[in-house]
C-alpha cells in the first residue's frame, strides 16, 4: 500500500509522534478492515486531507468509502 508523501507530511506536521505512529500502523489497519468487511481496495481518493480515504467495493461490486483518521478530540 502506498501512502502519498504529501499526506504523510501533513499528518506528521499536524499530529507529531502520534501521527507518525498512526501512519506506521495504517497499512495493517486498512488490511484488517478490508478483510473484515470483504472489501476490494481501489486506492485512495486524490484529495486526501487529514483522513486516509479509500475507494472500495464490496463483494457485489457496490462502491463505498473507507475513511480512517488519527484518533484525537475531533476523530475518536
Amino acid at each position: 500500500m502506498q501512502i502519498p508523501q504529501a499526506f504523510q507530511t501533513k499528518i506528521n506536521n499536524a499530529f507529531g509522534k502520534e501521527g507518525e505512529k498512526w501512519l506506521n500502523l495504517l497499512p495493517k489497519r486498512v488490511d484488517i478492515y478490508l478483510h473484515k468487511w470483504k472489501l476490494v481496495n481501489h486506492g485512495p481518493v486524490t484529495n486526501l486531507s487529514y483522513n486516509y480515504v479509500l475507494n472500495v467495493t464490496d463483494t457485489e461490486g457496490n462502491p463505498y468509502i473507507l475513511k480512517l483518521g488519527v484518533p484525537n478530540a475531533d476523530f475518536g
